[in-house]
């Protein structure tokens, strides 16, 4: 029984399926990829959790709208790849719509450089392409790289957009439980802007939000690569993280 069966508009065992669609996808969005092997990387996801303190709230919370969007979606029989393809898909320009951002908070921020690419697995880990080849597609990834006013950080915000809703929920949920392992690439500054090559390994901080189809990433750096004030660090990248998902949102509900 699938939502492709046009046998009857409400079939006997409709409210079952959908039960168990729901059941399945949430359990892969919460379980993740639960078997990465932590010992290995333990010392490395530790620093990114001290640095992202408090942002475990915001991974449940969303995990639970997407899980509640996702039921609407497939309760009303729309949940299906065909249609979910078809529709518009978000591109730079309406994720990262200024080059200057100018917050409520007074904080402002730059945008360095932005890029897009049709195939999502040339800008993530290798692990996390591999999650996103076991759904059905990842239709576009875009990023933009912004610095602070005193040009002291690099955020790296980048918008991943699916075919399906499941599958941005467990690209989502295999990033949550592992985001060192489970990452998206952070862009590197451009020759002409400025600003320096942040050194490999540098620590950061690891934050990303789920709206409908699309999932929106965070990494912010130092420039230095220094690893401290990590709290400003993290509101920085909240700041940009939040923004582009309010844009990524209003996208996805004048396009539903």
């Amino acid at each position: 029984m699938t939502p492709e069966d046009d046998t009857s508009s409400t079939p006997p065992d409709w409210d079952e399926w959908v039960d168990q669609e729901l059941a399945g996808a949430e359990k892969k969005a919460l379980r993740g990829h639960a078997l990465a092997k932590w010992s290995k990387r333990l010392g490395v996801v530790a620093a990114a959790v001290v640095l992202a303190a408090g942002s475990v709230v915001t991974y449940f919370f969303v995990t639970h709208s997407a899980a509640a969007e996702l039921r609407k979606r497939v309760a009303s029989g729309a949940a299906t790849a065909g249609a979910d393809a078809a529709r518009p898909v978000v591109n730079g320009q309406k994720a990262f719509p200024d080059a200057t951002v100018r917050l409520a908070n007074g904080a402002v921020y730059r945008r360095v450089d932005t890029t897009t690419a049709s195939d999502c697995g040339h800008g993530v880990s290798r692990e996390l392409a591999a999650v996103i080849k076991q759904g059905k597609g990842c239709l576009r990834l875009s990023a933009a790289l912004y610095t602070d006013a005193d040009r002291h950080s690099q955020v790296t915000v980048s918008v991943l957009s699916f075919v399906r809703a499941e599958d941005a929920a467990m690209v989502f949920g295999s990033a949550s439980t592992d985001p060192v392992t489970y990452s998206v690439v952070s862009l590197d500054p451009s020759a002409g802007s400025g600003l320096p090559k942040v050194r490999n390994g540098a620590v950061g901080v690891f934050n990303r939000l789920m709206t409908a189809r699309t999932v929106v990433f965070s990494n912010a750096r130092w420039s230095t690569g220094r690893a401290t004030d990590g709290a400003v660090l993290t509101k920085e990248d909240t700041d940009l993280l939040t923004y582009v998902n309010a844009k990524v949102t209003a996208f996805e509900k004048a396009t539903r």
